[in-house]
């Protein structure tokens, strides 16, 4: 049970930093100032951003 918590805890924060991604791709940020800010990979903010 502790174990999926915790998966479910990982989950969520991924979920939000991909939802702060958008914003800020929205608000025409860099996409490496983005990555530096909610810990995302570039490559995984190039694959939202389409």
């Amino acid at each position: 049970m502790e174990k999926g918590l915790k998966e479910g805890l990982k989950k969520g924060a991924e979920d939000k930093a991909i939802e702060i991604a958008l914003k800020m791709l929205d608000n025409g940020s860099d996409v490496n100032f983005i990555a530096d800010v909610t810990g995302l990979s570039v490559e995984k903010i190039n694959e939202i951003k389409k």
